[in-house]
Formats: C-alpha cells, structure tokens, sequence
C-alpha cells in the first residue's frame, strides 16, 4: 500500500468544489526536487496575480464612474503587463527546471503547452511593446513623451480633480494622461491586449503541469470525497 504521506489527494467538496491536498510536503518537496516545486510556486503566484487583475479588470468595466474609470483603466493595464512579463520568466523558468530534473518530456504535450504561454505572448506585437515600458516602475521616457503629445495638443489638461472638500479624495489624472500619451500603443490595442489577457489559460496550464510532475516524479494521485462520511 502506498504510503499517504507521499501521495497527493484530490478532494472532491459540493458545488463542484474540489482541492488537492499535499498530506507531507517535506515528501512532495524531496520527491520533485526544492528547485521544481520553488520555481512552480513563482509561476503560482504570477498566475493567481494575473487572474485576480483579470477580475478586477472585469469588475473595473462595470464601474465607470468619473474618478474611477481612467484611474483603473491605466493601473490594470500596467499592472497586467508587469505581471504577465513575470509570469512569462516564471514559466520559462519552470521548463527549465522540470527538464534538469527529468520530470517533463521535452516536445512532449506538457512542454508544449508550457511553451505557447510563453510564445503566444512573446509574438503578440502590443505585448511586444508593453514589456519593454509598462511595468511596475515607469520610465521617464514614457512621460516625457506623453507631456510632449499632451503639449501638442494645445489644450488644456487638468492635473487632478476630486469630490467634496477641496483636495479630498482626489484622483491625479496629469500622471495618468501623461503614461498613456507615452505608451506606444493606440488605445483600441491596449483594449485589445486587455480583452485577449482575459481569456488567457495559463493558470490551467501550469496546474495540468504541476500534476504531471507530480506523477512524474512518483507521487501518485488519490481522490477522496470531503463529505463521504456525512
């Protein structure tokens, strides 16, 4: 019989819930190797912050109101960018590792699919761009040349505005206006790239990856029911 504390089990809850619960991770760690499990836990962590960011993103369209909407519009773009560039480093990463370690088949199905989070990304002209400035910092490049396009308009911008009291609850809109005048990406490509990030799969992926490993390296799969006993 195996013995629990290296196996992995898979738990089946009500409403279609389910979890997969590590009874030892002492076990798993040592049966993958620390390197793998530390690298699937950078490509965890920057999927789950991509998911969260696509749901605020979802949430954001459905609250336009007129401090908010140019505020979070410019914040989830850059953040998501930011994220996705991480994410994209984590799973090459993660490749990598699980090849040193013999736990992936290299071209095999998992590898693939490993590989086209990253290529269907890297090909992507907006992301091309994003990458290189929209990111958790922002060059000083990127406002210099959105102030540039904003003088050239020749009209006037406003530098923040609020609700209430003079200065409370203000929203800064001159930094906001100024990052995306000196984004190199038209507005409609930067709606695009958001709607397209929306539908990305890579939290899937790395999870199918991270079972296979699991098999991999000799951890077997058991299921269990959370409420057989009820």
């Amino acid at each position: 019989m195996t013995d629990r504390a290296s196996t992995a089990i898979l738990i089946h809850e009500r409403q279609a819930y389910w979890r997969i619960e590590l009874p030892s991770l002492p076990s798993c760690r040592q049966a993958l190797g620390p390197d793998v499990l530390n690298a699937f836990c950078h490509c965890f962590v920057q999927a789950e912050r991509l998911t969260a960011l696509c749901q605020l993103s979802f949430l954001s369209r459905m609250n336009r109101g007129r401090l908010s909407s140019a505020r979070q519009t410019h914040t989830l773009l850059w953040f998501t960018a930011g994220t996705l560039r991480e994410l994209l480093v984590a799973v090459d990463n993660l490749r990598t590792t699980l090849d040193r370690r013999g736990l992936i088949e290299r071209d095999g199905v998992i590898d693939r699919d490993l590989c086209a989070v990253v290529t269907q990304w890297e090909l992507d002209p907006v992301f091309k761009v994003l990458r290189g400035v929209a990111t958790f910092h922002i060059d000083s490049i990127v406002m210099d040349r959105g102030l540039d396009a904003l003088e050239a308009g020749g009209i006037a911008v406003v530098a923040s505005e609020g609700q209430g009291p003079e200065g409370q609850q203000p929203s800064l809109l001159l930094g906001i206006a100024a990052a995306c005048h000196g984004l190199p990406v038209s507005p409609e490509d930067a709606d695009r790239f958001m709607q397209q990030v929306d539908g990305d799969q890579s939290a899937t992926t790395i999870h199918h990856a991270f079972v296979a490993a699991l098999e991999a390296s000799g951890i077997p799969m058991e299921t269990a029911d959370a409420f057989a006993a009820c």
